[in-house]
This record gives C-alpha cells, structure tokens and sequence, in this order.
C-alpha cells in the first residue's frame, strides 16, 4: 500500500502533499507543543492561584489582627468603664443590687448595704424581695415586681423594705433587664433611693392637708352657720325693731295724751300745791320719755342704723341749750351749772348738732343724778385727730365718784355700778354706753377719770370742722366793750366766779371778787363800783341807791332783796351772750349783742299762727282734744278726721291749707291717705305734717317718702308742733 499524501493549506496557499508519517510526526510534536504549552498555562494560572491565595491569606491576617486590636481595645476600654461604673456604684448613696437572671444577688454596693444594714456576704445568693420584704410591705406591689421579673421586663414602684435592724424604710426602687449583644437575658440590676424622709414630709403634708380641708369645711361650716345666724339675727333684728316701734307708739299714744294735758293743766288758774302735783306728772312723763328714747337710740346704734347730719351750727348756742333744761333741777339739788367754752374754740363749726347735744344732755343729766353738792361744769377746748380740728369736751362733777374696779362697766349698755346704784338713782344705763357710741360714730371717742367718793369727769372728742362766718357778736372773744369799769363779783362757787372774773377781764372791765358776805363787805368799802353781780346766797349789804346790781337766780327762783330790787337777773346757767348784752343795758351802752345764727333750723314765733286751715286726722279721742287745744292756743280752728279714709274725704269736701296727719290709724293708715291725696294732681296741695307716735328714723324717712313734708313726733311739744306750723306757714303752698 502506498503512502499516504496528505495535502493542506497554509495560509491560503496549497501546501503539496507530504508523506503520512512526516505528518504523523509533526501531528505529534504538535500534540507534545500543545501539551507543553498547556501545562505552562496551567502552572502559570496555579502560581497566579497561589499568589493570589497567599494575598488573601496575609490580608485576612492583617484583617484579624487589625480584629484582635480593636477588640482588645473594646475589652480594655470596657474594663476601665466597668472599673470605673463599679466604683461609681460603689460610692453612690443610693441601693445598688446586680442578680442573674433567676433574681439572685450577684453584687451589691456600700449604698445598699449603707440603706439596708445587709453586707455583701449577707446579700449574696438570696433575692432581693426576700431579704428585704417585711410585713408591712405591700402584697399588691410585691405580686406587681414578682409578675415583671418573670417576662424579663423593668419596673418602677415605691416600696415599703425592712431593715437588718427592723427598721422600715421608703424605697423609690427602679429595676431593669441585662441582656448580652444576641438579646439573651443576662440578669437584672436595681437602684433604689432612700424616700423615707421625703414620704413622711408627704404623709406630714398631706395630713397637714387633710387637717387643711377638714379646718376649711369646718370654716365653710362656720361661715354657713354665721351666714344663717346672721340671717337670723337679722329676722330678730327687724322683729326686735318691729316690736320697739310698736312699744314705742303704743307708750307714747297715751303718753302724749298726760303730757299734753299737763301742759295744758298748768296754764290754767291752779293754787302752789296743784301746781307741784302736775310739776310733778311733767317730770315723771318726761323720764318715761327718756327712757324710751334712750332705748330707740340704742337699738338703731347696735343695729348699725345711726344717721349723722354734716351742717353748719353755732357750737356755743348748741351747748348752753343743752344745759337750759337741767337749771330747774341743778337749783332743786342747790348745785351750781357751769359752762366754759374756750375763746379758741370756733364760733360755728360742721357736724351734728343734735348728737352733740345728745351727748351734753346724757352726761350732764347723768352728772346731776350721781352729785349731791359742789357742781357741774361742762367745758368746750380745741383739739386735733389725725391732722383734722377736733373738739374736746369734758363734763366735771362733784358726786359720789367711780370706783377703779368698777369704771369698766361704764360704757357697757344697761350696766351700772352696782345693783344700788339702779335702785337709788334709777335710769336704764344706756345713756353713757349711747353717748360712747355717738362719739365713736363722730370720729371721736370717750373716757373717763374718776376718784370715788371726789367726782368723776368724762372726757369725749369729735371731728368739727370750722365753719367760716363773716359776722361775729361783740361779745365773742376779746373785746374793750367795757374798758375801765370795775365789777364787784359776789359768787360763793370759786369756779364760777373765777370764769366771770376771767370773762369780764376779756370785755376790759376790772373785776373784784367776793366769796362770801365778809369779803363782799370788806371789797365794797374799797368801791366805788359801776355795777355789782350778786349770787343771792350771800347776803346782800345796804347798796347805794345809785350802784346797779345784777342778781344771778335759777330760772323758777327769783329772789325779791329787801329795798331796792335789782337793776337785772341772769339765769344760770350764765351764758356770754346774755351776760354781755345785760351789762351793756345796765352800764347804759346803747345797742344789743349780734347774735350768731342758732343752732336749729327754724325759729318760732310767739305770737298766734292763725290765718290758714288746718286739717287734724287722729283717730285717739285723749290726742284729739290736746291737739285741738294746743291748735287752739296758737290761733287755729282745725277741721277733723278720725282715719285716712275721711281725711281724703275731707280734703276732697273743701281742701285746706295744713294736714296733721296721723300715721297709725283704722280703715286706712296716714302713709296711703297722704299718697291718695297726692294723686289729686289738678288739686293745690296741702302741706302734710306726720303727728305720729313712730319715732324711729325709719318712720321719718317712711313718711317723706310717701309725700309727707315734715315729722312731728309724740307726745307733742307745744314748741315742736309751733315750729312745724311756722315752717307751713312760710312755705309757698300757704297764702298763694
């Protein structure tokens, strides 16, 4: 067999045929090339492998190296913050306790040990709810810290431990879990403060609260009953009022009807023995009258009600006034009545005049009551309170005294001395407890200086601002009205003589005095003198014909001198005004003193008030007639109604000028006739007097309200009702 030819290309080109085993031969040179060359690359991908392998293997120990560092790092770094939170632990005051997952103690710190008196070793292997639970600890929040440790979760709660000692204390306890990086539970750690204090300061303010609300609803308690009692009080109040008003008229209705016909009585034709006798039912009306309006005034003080006027009056005309009234009674005892008003004090100064003569007329009254001989003077002084011109005034007296223990009765409303004392002088004592009050409500106050068994004097202040005036009587102040005439002063009382000595030598006359029948002789012998004023009580000496001698006398008590009878009397208690406008007649200085304006609002006249018509609605037959009587007296024929109804009637019938109208009355009071009579507009109005036995403020206020135009109170006074009738007569609705 021939060999083989094998022909190929190479490279596009054809290749001639070779023989067979030629390219058997090549064909394996190119296998073992091939070979070759394929175990190269196979070492060269190995060794690459390997390099490969190798940079990992020394990058992943740099890696873990680089591991190993920081990981030593973190445990170092952790061990000083444990070390450190250890020592922290350590020294903190509060309870610290670290324990493994089934609550066991692992470790607790000085705080814990400190709190709760149990050591480490003490500590170490028991649970905490264990060691330190004690009886009173709470069930409830032991089952609440028991139930959270059981799910492995924290808590905060307030428990009640026991101590090694047996001591219980307040713990504020705070326990957490401990778990490791995978979330396993590794164990709990509780801190715990010692409250103890701060839950007694707690309980302490909490029961102070609980005394606070308990106080508080007591209070409300209180202040609910105070609100009722007030209420109540109030009630019995108005009905206490209710019941003097009523008191009040049903006294005076028929008082009114004694005193009225006394007075009528008495100016009558009647023997010296009928006269003392209704002397006698004047006097004793006017102390039931008293007592009366001592009791009105003192239920409208304690009721708050009191009411002050602010006007201008002449304070000197406001005091003597005051004193007018007691000289028939100081006489009676043989007591002199004096009054001094210092020249500094205003002449007319702002207030209330009639609750100033109040209080003159109390303790005045009051004084003459308790002396039996000596004397009384009230005396006037400037004074000052808080910055405003004030008035001082005194009352002095020569009776049976205070004793020290007992002066702290005196202001106390129906309170005397003693139990005597209400038997033997009488009254109600409430005079000096309602001057004390008017006092006070005047911006004032009163007191008293006492020596039993020497006198007492009652001091009493209130604000009085001054008045301005333009004119001023001759007399007032200084004055040389009688510059260089001498006076011989024969008066026993020193006191009074030393104020007219010292009165006359302000007017510039030369005043001598005289104490008794001796020394008037023996100052008489050193005359001449231009006049002579005499207290009858000394005995008088043959004067010349040609010496004027002026007598001082009560009023009621004028004394007939043998010879000759006097150039003048003065009444006592002796005032300036008169004094002055005496001497200038006697002495024959032409001209009257100036007089300041009184201290009342109107004047009366003494003459008749006839010429308008009147009407009289009263329904008391005893009131009727002294009404009409006195009407009568002062020139006036009164028509008649018993009740409002005919009163309204009347006045329909034939109007008439004046109504005296009755409050309380049948069929129809005088508040809704005087209304009736008011509707009657195309009617000329009358002018409506209230007659009334209510005399309380309310009344008053009462009446002008229901169109009344004054208020006239009961028992009638002659000088009252002519004043009520004088002021009709001047208002315009009389004579159009």
């Amino acid at each position: 067999m021939g060999v083989g030819l094998l022909t190929w290309s190479v490279s596009g080109a054809q290749v001639a045929a070779v023989p067979v085993w030629i390219a058997v031969s090549l064909a394996s040179v190119a296998a073992v090339v091939w070979s070759t060359r394929r175990s190269e690359r196979e070492c060269a991908a190995a060794e690459a492998g390997r390099r490969e392998a190798q940079l990992q293997l020394t990058q992943q120990a740099a890696q873990l190296e680089s591991d190993i560092a920081r990981r030593t790092g973190e445990l170092s770094r952790a061990l000083l913050f444990n070390q450190r939170l250890a020592l922290v632990a350590s020294r903190t005051t509060n309870s610290v306790v670290i324990t493994n997952p089934a609550g066991e103690i692992e470790w607790v710190n000085e705080g814990f040990t400190r709190i709760s008196g149990y050591t480490f070793e003490d500590a170490v292997g028991r649970r905490p709810g264990t060691l330190l639970r004690c009886e009173d600890t709470d069930p409830e929040t032991v089952a609440l810290m028991r139930s959270r440790l059981a799910v492995g979760a924290g808590f905060e709660v307030v428990v009640l431990n026991g101590a090694r000692d047996g001591r219980r204390y307040w713990s504020a306890l705070e326990v957490q879990p401990l778990r490791d990086p995978a979330g396993n539970l590794i164990g709990f750690t509780g801190i715990g403060s010692d409250i103890t204090a701060r839950r007694q300061a707690e309980e302490s303010l909490r029961a102070a609260k609980d005394e606070a609300e308990q106080l508080n609803a007591q209070l409300e308690h209180a202040i609910a009953q105070a609100q009722l009692s007030a209420t109540e009080a109030n009630i019995a109040n108005q009905a206490k009022s209710a019941f003097l008003a009523t008191m009040s008229h049903e006294i005076r209705t028929p008082l009114n009807g004694i005193l009225g016909m006394a007075g009528l009585l008495k100016d009558t034709p009647l023997d010296v023995p009928q006269r003392e006798l209704i002397r006698t039912v004047e006097t004793s009306g006017d102390a039931l009258l008293s007592i009366i309006n001592d009791i009105l005034d003192y239920s409208k003080i304690e009721a708050g009600k009191i009411d002050l006027e602010m006007a201008p009056f002449d304070l000197r005309q406001c005091v003597e006034d005051a004193l007018d009234p007691f000289a028939a009674r100081a006489a009676e005892k043989d007591l002199e009545l004096l009054c001094r008003i210092n020249p500094a004090v205003p002449a007319a100064v702002v207030g209330d005049a009639t609750r100033l003569r109040q209080i003159v007329v109390n303790l005045v009254g009051n004084a003459l009551k308790f002396t039996a001989a000596g004397e009384v003077q009230v005396t006037i002084d400037v004074a000052e309170l808080d910055g405003r011109l004030a008035l001082h005034g005194a009352v002095r007296d020569t009776g049976i005294g205070i004793p020290a223990e007992r002066l702290d009765r005196l202001f106390r409303p129906f309170s005397q001395i003693d139990s005597t004392t209400t038997r033997k002088y009488g009254g109600t004592g409430l005079g000096l407890a309602i001057s004390a009050r008017l006092a006070e409500a005047m911006g004032g106050r009163m007191w008293v200086e006492s020596e039993h068994g020497r006198g007492s004097t009652f001091h009493f202040t209130l604000i009085a601002p001054e008045e301005p005036i333009t004119v001023r009587p001759e007399w007032f102040g200084t004055s040389a009205a009688f510059a260089g005439r001498t006076v011989l002063i024969g008066v026993p009382n020193h006191s009074l003589r030393a104020h007219m000595a010292g009165q006359l030598a302000a007017w510039g006359a030369v005043p001598v005095a005289a104490a008794n029948a001796e020394e008037l002789q023996a100052a008489s012998d050193r005359g001449p003198y231009d006049v002579v004023i005499l207290d009858p009580r000394i005995r008088r000496l043959a004067w010349p014909v040609s010496l004027p001698v002026v007598e001082l006398v009560y009023p009621g008590h004028d004394h007939e001198a043998p010879g000759a009878g006097p150039a003048a009397r003065i009444k006592k208690p002796v005032k300036p005004g008169q004094l002055f406008g005496i001497l200038q007649r006697v002495l024959g200085r032409a001209g009257a003193p100036a007089e300041l304006p009184p201290a009342s609002s109107a004047g009366i006249a003494p003459a008749p008030l006839g010429g308008f018509s009147v009407l009289l609605v009263e329904d008391n037959p005893v009131n009727q007639r002294v009404a009409i009587m006195l009407l009568k007296r002062l020139g006036l024929s009164p028509r008649m109604a018993n009740n409002g109804e005919e009163a309204v009637a009347e006045f329909l019938r034939e109007p008439v000028e004046v109504v005296l109208m009755d409050i309380e009355m049948p069929v129809m009071d005088g508040y809704e006739a005087t209304q009736r009579i008011r509707g009657f507009t195309q009617m000329s109005q009358p002018w409506i007097i209230a007659l009334t036995a209510n005399a309380m403020n309310s009344d008053r206020i009462r009446a002008l309200a229901a169109g009344m135009n004054d208020f006239v109170t009961k028992p009638i006074r002659p000088a009252a009702l002519q004043a009520a009738l004088a002021s009709a007569r001047s208002a315009s609705v009389i004579g159009v």
